[in-house]
């Protein structure tokens, strides 16, 4: 199945009393003759790049009934559905920022966030390391999900009060988990989105002393949620304020995808099904790679040199108008030889330490690092070519933020096909 999961949370449309579903969707087996409409409809949002943030909307009864029994806490990617089985045709689809929202109100979600032991670490140790800091502080959690960080800065420092700011429908509930752990008296919700929060009416006219936000998406920008964590610094920090984390960096290797690609391209390569030669479907099965990165744990030895860096953000100093775009020429030593099929992303953020003889906080979704994320790391796939070990080669990208959806980024490789052995 192409859809594998509905949820009925019991939203209803105030306007006209129709029921509002959120659906869950693998991109996986799309042969099932029940999704014909899901078909054309993913093709084009695969076309579009965009796929993994767009709402589909579907009057098929008959479907949504029969994917009632279908859910599934892990799919990969979530889009809203809407219906109205009164009037038995499509409601207007949300906005981009709507969309966006109501995806990270599926607790699924947040159980693989809350799961990922080395995120949750990461920002524990930071607390820890520098709980002397938070003492009779106000603190702001910028994206607050389930309210973990606001619970640990409040259970592991003295800080004087968290604003867990949560725009998602799941901050209402947050007012549950907070009187269910008993920290009513030093966590405040606040219901909306960052730019909606007022100085006046929501924070009693006082910035905040710190910003703790876990902010980061695929190669560190996707989802852009970065834009919200500097408006809060530009306008609801005090100007000697703090941030957890403080500094992030985008890193790039070329890699060998030799076994993730066994299964698509080289398949009509080496593979004769019923002994016929499909070997011509080879190039679309690459069209098909080039449209979308892959977000995959890469294993150390698909990587084909040293990483380096594409992009060092200070988030004190950060300017919104250098994440429209970024271009990067990058150049590579190769440490083995072998065939280059593309080029991993991946990112790292630190956090502030404040004594001299602790060692940095850094979370990593680094390849090499010993703990696995669900981060993962976001690979390009280019195409292919031979290299030997010592070959230099110079790859060309640029993230450029997508002109129908600033939460997503088009991602582009260039390859300077003059580049090889000295």
């Amino acid at each position: 199945m192409l859809l594998v999961g509905i949820e009925d949370r019991g939203d209803i449309d105030e306007e006209d009393g129709s029921k509002v579903y959120t659906i869950l969707v693998a991109i996986d087996d799309l042969e099932d003759e029940e999704s014909e409409w899901t078909q054309s409809t993913v093709d084009e949002l695969v076309e579009s790049g965009e796929f993994w943030r767009r709402p589909l909307a579907t009057t098929n009864p008959d479907l949504v009934e029969k994917l009632g029994d279908l859910q599934r806490a892990s799919a990969s990617y979530k889009v809203v559905l809407l219906m109205d089985p009164k009037k038995g045709h499509e409601k207007p689809i949300p906005n981009e920022t709507e969309t966006y929202f109501s995806e990270y109100e599926a607790v699924s979600v947040h159980s693989v966030m809350l799961r990922d032991e080395h995120r949750m670490d990461s920002y524990r140790n930071a607390i820890v390391k520098n709980r002397d800091s938070f003492t009779d502080k106000v603190v702001m959690d910028v994206g607050a999900g389930t309210g973990i960080l606001s619970l640990l800065v409040v259970q592991l420092t003295k800080a004087k009060l968290v604003y867990s700011v949560e725009a998602s429908s799941l901050g209402a509930q947050l007012v549950d988990i907070v009187e269910a752990n008993q920290m009513n008296d030093r966590i405040k919700i606040i219901h909306k989105k960052v730019e909606d929060v007022s100085l006046e009416m929501d924070l009693e006219n006082e910035k905040v002393d710190m910003l703790i936000s876990e902010w980061m998406g695929f190669y560190l920008l996707h989802e852009s949620m970065l834009d919200s964590v500097l408006f809060a610094r530009d306008n609801l920090l005090k100007p000697d304020g703090a941030m957890y984390p403080d500094k992030a960096h985008i890193y790039a290797a070329p890699v060998c995808l030799q076994h993730a690609l066994s299964k698509s391209v080289f398949f009509w390569r080496t593979q004769r099904p019923f002994g016929f030669d499909f070997s011509v479907l080879e190039k679309n099965a690459w069209i098909e790679e080039f449209k979308r990165p892959r977000i995959e744990q890469r294993h150390p030895d698909d990587i084909l040199s040293d990483a380096t860096v594409v992009a060092s953000f200070d988030l004190y100093t950060l300017n919104t108008n250098l994440l429209g775009s970024i271009t990067k020429s990058l150049r590579f030593t190769m440490q083995k030889s072998a065939n280059l099929h593309g080029l991993a992303l991946w990112f790292d953020v630190r956090f502030p330490v404040n004594d001299e003889n602790v060692d940095p906080i850094v979370l990593s979704t680094s390849p090499h690092h010993v703990d696995t994320t669900h981060w993962f790391q976001s690979t390009v796939v280019i195409g292919e070519r031979a290299v030997e070990k010592g070959d230099q080669v110079t790859l060309k990208i640029s993230l450029t933020r997508s002109t129908s959806s600033d939460r997503n980024y088009a991602i582009l490789v260039d390859a300077d096909e003059d580049s090889g052995s000295d």
